[in-house]
């Protein structure tokens, strides 16, 4: 889970107010990031993406070293993380949900970014999610990359590292 401050997230937004796209987070388990996402980015007019399976991780690879068991952090689908959504007074409009497991859940988003959050823990869907969002940052659009650990041999560490 991304533990944003609420002055860091400030700080974020306010560097990419002149970036055009919305804001996307990959991996919201239970929605801390993403509910004030979604409320900054309906201040500025944008939508806030949320990508998860919202039945929690994947089937971990030899490279997640079984710390993340498949199921785990799992939010028990998408109805109830919309119910966590509905209970913070969260906007509908300010959002969409995209289901799924990566990378199924991408399939059909085609919008400018001008932050993205990526925290998925795990190793395949790091690789995965942070070539697949690269491509459709906005030229001094932010990618916030979770989960690192310097000298980590695997998890997202080593997926980040790589892609470094």
């Amino acid at each position: 889970m991304a533990v944003i401050s609420n002055e860091n997230m400030v700080s974020l937004i306010s560097r990419v107010v002149d970036v055009p796209g919305d804001f996307v987070e990959i991996g919201v388990f239970r929605g801390d990031t993403f509910k004030r996402l979604a409320l900054l980015a309906h201040a500025l007019g944008r939508k806030a993406h949320g990508f998860d399976s919202f039945e929690g991780m994947a089937e971990p690879t030899q490279l997640d070293f079984g710390h993340y068991p498949k199921g785990k952090l799992s939010v028990g689908g998408v109805a109830n993380f919309e119910r966590i959504l509905i209970d913070a007074d969260i906007p509908k409009a300010s959002y969409t949900l995209w289901p799924g497991f990566i990378p199924h859940c991408f399939k059909g988003f085609d919008t400018p970014v001008s932050l993205a959050v990526v925290d998925v823990d795990q190793y395949e869907p790091t690789v995965v999610a942070i070539d697949w969002i690269w491509d459709r940052i906005s030229p001094g659009g932010i990618m916030l990359l979770d989960d690192y650990f310097r000298d980590r041999e695997g998890l997202a560490s080593k997926a980040i590292d790589e892609w470094l």
